[in-house]
């Protein structure tokens, strides 16, 4: 930025670096609507467990701080038992929401804040725990086996992303800008995200 290159930040966003623009969810919301979402299926008084790819990803951060903001203003009974980070892999995310269901064997749901939910979902079936603990998932695309998961009520939700359509809004904002001087309309370009249920 400081040699004149203009810079857009994409999927997760560094408000500091004096970017042009950030595309991609507003994270935030994307946590506090996991969090509604959630509540729906939760019993007052009920405890939850977040699995999340790192906590210095600004992304799953501020997903955590939208989840918990939410939580605290119209549920706040509902507790958090237990923060952990997968690193956003499937061998991880097996083992610590395995991690999760013997620290905590009252839980009553977990929700993926980062990718590989069928793993979670994988290790509360193998658990015998399918049809105690809810499940909520978050996914950067809709692969089969997470939408059959969500059917068959495994997993009681997911929020997807689109990240092919923001692909393509980074490439034609970034295009529009250099080639013909056309600024994004803000800092921010909010994309839709999707609820499968």
């Amino acid at each position: 930025i400081d040699r004149g290159i203009p810079v857009f930040t994409f999927d997760a966003d560094i408000p500091s670096s004096k970017r042009i623009c950030y595309i991609g969810e507003d994270p935030f919301r994307t946590g506090q609507l996991a969090a509604s979402l959630a509540v729906k299926s939760l019993e007052p008084g009920s405890k939850i467990a977040i699995l999340t790819g790192s906590n210095y990803v600004t992304s799953c951060a501020n997903r955590i701080k939208g989840f918990t903001s939410y939580l605290s203003k119209h549920a706040p009974t509902i507790n958090i038992a237990a923060i952990e980070e997968t690193l956003s892999q499937h061998v991880l995310t097996y083992q610590k929401t395995a991690r999760i269901l013997r620290m905590h064997p009252d839980i009553d749901g977990i929700w993926n804040c980062a990718c590989h939910s069928e793993d979670m979902a994988q290790a509360v079936i193998d658990a015998g725990m399918k049809d105690e603990v809810k499940l909520f998932a978050f996914l950067f695309n809709s692969p089969s086996y997470i939408t059959e998961l969500v059917q068959d009520g495994t997993i009681d939700y997911a929020i997807l992303l689109n990240p092919r359509k923001m692909g393509k809004l980074i490439i034609s904002s970034m295009y529009e800008y250099w080639m013909s001087g056309i600024a994004p309309p803000g800092e921010m370009i909010s994309v839709p995200i999707y609820i499968g249920c």
